[in-house]
């Protein structure tokens, strides 16, 4: 099962535990390359990211477009800390896109990587929160 790997703070760890459908990333070249690929199957190289991250615009959307493909996950596995003992769960994970997210889930007002995230599946040592 290929999972990615999350550390949310408290306040929006326990709004996922209740029903946030989606989380934010800014838009950098490390958020890229860990949620996109190239079509090829290939990881993305670190510079170029930072490049493509450097000139983002109409022009590199049109050639992200053509290049580069969201990663599958089956699973989005996010701990509120990083102790072993730490909250964690297990959600769907659906897809990621580019855009503005909504307000009320804590999106900025700049574009950012929409994680699109499913119900509950798990969920470990949460009972402290």
């Amino acid at each position: 099962m290929k999972t990615l790997y999350l550390t949310l703070t408290k306040e929006w760890f326990k709004r996922h535990l209740e029903d946030k459908p989606e989380d934010y990333r800014a838009v950098t070249a490390y958020w890229l390359t860990r949620l996109y690929q190239h079509k090829s199957g290939h990881t993305i190289d670190k510079k170029l990211a930072e490049y493509w991250i450097s000139v983002w615009s109409t022009e590199a959307d049109r050639i992200l477009c053509d290049e580069i493909e969201p990663r599958k996950f089956d699973v989005a596995q996010a701990s509120n800390g990083y102790s072993t003992n730490a909250p964690m769960f297990r959600k769907a994970y659906k897809t990621v896109e580019y855009g503005v997210g909504n307000p009320i889930w804590g999106a900025p007002r700049e574009p950012v990587f929409i994680l699109k995230l499913g119900k509950v599946l798990e969920t470990k040592n949460c009972e402290r929160l």
